[in-house]
């Protein structure tokens, strides 16, 4: 199961190799981001980190690759949290579904996440869908896969491709995440992993 999703943590932690300096710096990035969304300075984390300026510069290069990375980290450690989640799942189909609500739960609840949605979507568009593979198709991919992974458990011919199912999921939870009196809170995110529920449940009828 965790091969489906290897790719992306991969993809999410690209180069990086953690230090305690680059740790305090994009923890820093991280607060600020979530109490000034995308309207931060290098001198406010160097100020805030006790990090010189010279130092986030040298280990990031400029104010852009640091949030980039900021957002990265965040994203491969919900990522990370997830395989936590599902490994106590015993079915394909309960790790399906625990993935993808737990992608939901990290797209629209993140607190970086939802700032940066809220107030700078182009940028966060940008980013997930630059390179090749992107990150937006990587986790399209994983949705594929884990989806695949139930389908071929129940041993039913799914009446919608696991690939178009994941491509549904993707732009739904990206709806959610863009308009922000549609972004589900408390009781909302349960109804939104019984929507994924259903889904699933609906998937693996076959035909």
């Amino acid at each position: 199961m965790t091969a489906a999703m290897s790719p992306l943590v991969a993809l999410l932690a690209g180069q990086e190799q953690p230090n305690r300096t680059d740790t305090r710096i994009m923890d820093t990035t991280r607060d600020l981001l979530i109490e000034h969304h995308a309207e931060i300075t290098v001198d406010q984390v160097a100020e805030q980190s006790g990090v010189s300026r010279a130092t986030i510069f040298r280990r990031f290069g400029n104010k852009e690759a640091l949030i980039e990375r900021t957002i990265r980290r965040e994203l491969r450690l919900g990522v990370e949290q997830t395989f936590q989640s599902m490994a106590a799942k015993s079915t394909a189909k309960a790790r399906a579904i625990e993935f993808i609500s737990r992608a939901f739960e990290l797209a629209v609840e993140h607190p970086v996440l939802r700032n940066q949605f809220a107030h700078s979507a182009s940028d966060l568009t940008r980013l997930g869908s630059s390179g090749t593979p992107s990150m937006l198709d990587t986790t399209r991919q994983a949705f594929a896969d884990v989806l695949q992974l139930a389908v071929s458990e129940s041993g039913q011919t799914p009446i919608l491709s696991p690939a178009i199912a994941a491509d549904v999921l993707i732009h739904t939870i990206g709806g959610y995440a863009l308009v922000p009196t549609a972004n589900p809170r408390g009781d909302q995110s349960l109804t939104f992993r019984r929507m994924i529920e259903d889904l699933v449940e609906q998937l693996l009828i076959g035909h």
